[in-house]
């Protein structure tokens, strides 16, 4: 009896336990657990990449947008020298001295422009379109372009009353501040005409600045060169390439260095092969708001000008070229970061830094351009096996070619009154370069 009831117990235990919900093994769970995270990894890498995607297109709408912005405002507002010669917006045009300071609208046709000191010769070189930016420090508008001969300045009394400096020509700006950001702003109140300092408070023009991250920079390049000795250059229409620079900075707070403007201090770009130029920084004070362009030198290799075949591997160059400071080469090092691109001084040419490796004594870096670079590119002709004559001047076809180039820095970090060396940090400030023709009619 007994036995019988223990056995019925035992089958009626085993009956509850067969009749129990089957659960997950550890090793399961363990299985399930790995799956989980490699999805939710996946999930979480996506993010970054729509970012990413999401950024690029509109940066790209915004490009659209302030490229046509850009255009529409040059076309209006630019003008070449008509029949007096006396007026331009553009470096490369032609520019003569009046004939007296009685009668300045009476050029002297009939001199040498060599022989006129303050006569700019027609040339097909990059050029930077003098532009308003704001200074930090002092809150006032100044013109970026000093690129002036022999160091001159436009606003020095002395040539005004002297009559030298030309009205309406490139020594003046041609854009003012609030229309090269974008969205374009209104005008700020209370700012000094003459010498663009902020005379009062305007809160919603500098809270609506601190909202403004993109603007935009010009250069030009005229695509035939006038001859000052022909009778209908004055008359005739001048095609010009524009290379329109769209720019970012990440932060209100950024500051961008300047380029010290003197002439001993800025690089010739038809000097290929001789003394490498050192660079040199305006003061802290003198630092903007907006990305500003330097003109400084890269060494390109002597593969390029051998006439091989092409191989299609993207050329590297060096910098900084041989014969330059140590303070000289790290300033070159910290402005070419991947994503840099540059302008070639001499023909245009527009690249971009793919890669960069750094030597190990931090002296040297190497660039991996967007391209493979050729005599073309250059303006070297490859049938040309001894010499080549791209600025009228003999270069031996076997020298390491040194280039001329417009880049934008990244910003700068606060430094000392008077410390001309500047520490660039940060991601390069341009986003994309976009090259439009632009056809201008003398003015009468």
């Amino acid at each position: 009896m007994t036995d019988s009831h223990d056995n019925q117990s035992r089958t009626a235990g085993f009956g509850l336990r067969g009749t129990r919900t089957p659960g997950f093994s550890l090793l399961e769970l363990m299985i399930g657990i790995v799956i989980l995270g490699l999805g939710m990894v996946m999930v979480a890498t996506m993010f970054p990449v729509a970012w990413g995607r999401a950024r690029t297109l509109g940066e790209f709408t915004v490009q659209r947008a302030i490229t046509g912005n850009a255009h529409a405002t040059v076309s209006s507002l630019v003008r070449v020298s008509g029949p007096s010669r006396n007026a331009t917006s553009f470096e490369s045009d032609l520019l003569y001295r009046p004939l007296s300071e009685d009668d300045p609208d009476d050029p002297d046709l009939t001199r040498p422009i060599a022989d006129c000191p303050l006569s700019f010769p027609s040339d097909t070189f990059v050029h930077t379109l003098n532009l308003e930016n704001l200074q930090v420090v002092d809150r006032r508008f100044v013109a970026e372009n000093l690129w002036l001969r022999d160091g001159e300045n436009p606003d020095n009394a002395e040539r005004n009353e002297a009559g030298s400096v030309i009205e309406n020509s490139f020594f003046r700006k041609r854009v003012s501040f609030h229309e090269r950001v974008y969205p374009p702003m209104s005008v700020r109140d209370n700012v000094d005409l003459i010498t663009g300092e902020f005379d009062g408070e305007d809160d919603r023009w500098d809270d609506a600045l601190a909202t403004r991250r993109y603007g935009w920079s010009v250069f030009y390049r005229l695509r035939e060169v006038v001859e000052p000795g022909d009778a209908g250059a004055p008359g005739t229409p001048r095609s010009f390439d524009m290379y329109y620079v769209m720019l970012r900075r990440g932060q209100s707070s950024l500051r961008y260095a300047r380029q010290a403007t003197d002439p001993a201090s800025l690089p010739d770009p038809c000097d290929l092969t001789g003394s490498a130029v050192d660079l040199a920084a305006m003061d802290s004070d003198m630092d903007v708001m907006f990305p500003v362009p330097w003109r400084v030198q890269v060494l390109f290799p002597t593969s390029i000008l051998c006439g091989t075949v092409p191989t299609g591997i993207p050329t590297e160059i060096e910098i900084p070229p041989p014969g330059v400071s140590t303070k000289t080469g790290t300033m070159l090092i910290q402005m070419f970061q991947r994503g840099t691109r540059f302008i070639d001084n001499l023909n245009g040419q527009v690249y971009r830094v793919n890669d960069r490796r750094v030597a190990a004594d931090l002296k040297k870096a190497t660039l991996t351009l967007d391209r493979e670079v050729l005599c073309k590119d250059l303006d070297i002709p490859p049938e040309n096996d001894a010499l080549c004559n791209p600025c009228g001047v003999d270069i031996l076809i076997d020298a390491e070619l040194r280039r001329t180039v417009w880049v934008f820095p990244p910003p700068v970090q606060p430094r000392a009154e008077g410390d001309d060396v500047p520490v660039f940090s940060g991601s390069p400030p341009v986003i994309a370069i976009d090259v439009r023709a632009l056809i201008v009619a003398p003015t009468k």
